[in-house]
């Protein structure tokens, strides 16, 4: 899937971005990207929060930009995620098929 941003969503400080919020309530979009902004410092890679369920519960998975996106959303054609930088700024976008 290809990842196109749309617009600026904000920015994490280096103090917020946590992991273990996420790991308690995986389903909260803000978090998610918390912990995002923790992995993309710390990989020096974009990263991406990507809706998904987890027997039939909303959580958001995180992952490097060029893994392969569609094993998180099966049978969707374009999808809306959250797009973070190593340098903590957050941008919403939408994954697209190629």
């Amino acid at each position: 899937m290809k990842v196109k941003i749309i617009q600026v969503a904000g920015r994490v400080e280096r103090q917020d971005a946590k992991v273990g919020p996420y790991k308690k309530e995986p389903g909260n979009f803000h978090k998610a990207m918390c912990a995002a902004a923790y992995y993309a410092r710390k990989m020096n890679c974009r990263m991406v929060v990507i809706p998904g369920n987890s027997y039939m519960n909303k959580v958001y998975h995180i992952a490097q930009v060029d893994e392969d996106l569609k094993k998180f959303c099966p049978g969707q054609n374009e999808v809306a995620v959250g797009i973070m930088e190593p340098s903590g700024v957050g941008y919403t976008g939408r994954a697209t098929e190629d």
